[in-house]
């Protein structure tokens, strides 16, 4: 998919269709992600993980039940795409929100308002038996220039999720977290605050400028977005192997 940006510097909600005002998809349904239905390439790079990955059988279970939520989610959401996944030690995965992003390009002073976001997702085995910093599950990376309080200024950029994320935290709840944090719809603006605030200049920015958010109301799961059949069928979407996802 090609990004598209938009320049415009007025009130970007240019994101929300005619669906804003009706009523989101039944949220029950992300307590219920393992009746999703998934495609067999994804059910079947799953029992690779179950089977043939490091670690003991609860972390291996446990990486692939994480895992198959993500193909879940994809499935059941319009807004997200599983780009790479791989789990020999801890899992990770590549996938693509769609929703606007907030980005300050270098040398500009105004928004550049982006349509997507692609995020490295890493999910290590301490999280079974501690919490973790807020900022350790989530890295942006693409596009470069974020430009948002609770996202890192530079490379790496790590997106925070609060001041930290609990133990046997979901990593569908990172998404979707993070999906509400990069369009506004929830966010840390007080610099003050350490447990979420990762750039203060871009903090002290939307203080002045909370008439802007949220960039976007469009929810994560809508009613466009009913679960069927399986929509992955690009095997090769879903590689053992994330190549480039890192940097």
């Amino acid at each position: 998919m090609n990004t598209t940006d938009n320049p415009n510097t007025g009130n970007p909600n240019t994101d929300q269709a005619a669906t804003a005002s009706q009523p989101p998809f039944p949220v029950g349904i992300l307590a219920q992600l393992e009746s999703v239905s998934i495609a067999p390439e994804c059910e079947a790079a799953i029992e690779e993980i179950r089977h043939n990955t490091q670690g003991s059988i609860v972390w291996r279970f446990r990486k692939a039940a994480e895992a198959r939520d993500l193909f879940a989610l994809s499935e059941i959401s319009s807004r997200m795409t599983v780009l790479a996944l791989q789990a020999e030690t801890e899992l990770r995965a590549l996938i693509r929100l769609r929703t606007l992003v907030p980005c300050l390009p270098a040398g500009e002073t105004e928004l550049v308002i982006r349509r997507e976001v692609d995020l490295v997702l890493s999910y290590p085995e301490a999280i079974l038996h501690k919490p973790l910093p807020g900022y350790a599950l989530v890295e942006i990376l693409k596009p470069r220039d974020v430009f948002m309080p609770n996202v890192s200024f530079g490379v790496p950029q790590l997106l925070c999720l609060g001041a930290n994320v609990p133990r046997n935290y979901p990593l569908r709840e990172a998404v979707l977290g993070s999906y509400s944090a990069i369009c506004m719809q929830t966010v840390t603006v007080d610099e003050r605050d350490t447990a979420g605030v990762m750039n203060g200049v871009s903090a002290r920015w939307w203080q002045l400028n909370s008439h802007r958010m949220p960039l976007s109301k469009e929810p994560f799961l809508g009613p466009q977005d009913q679960p069927d059949e399986p929509k992955n069928t690009n095997s090769s979407q879903h590689s053992s192997e994330q190549n480039g996802g890192t940097s």
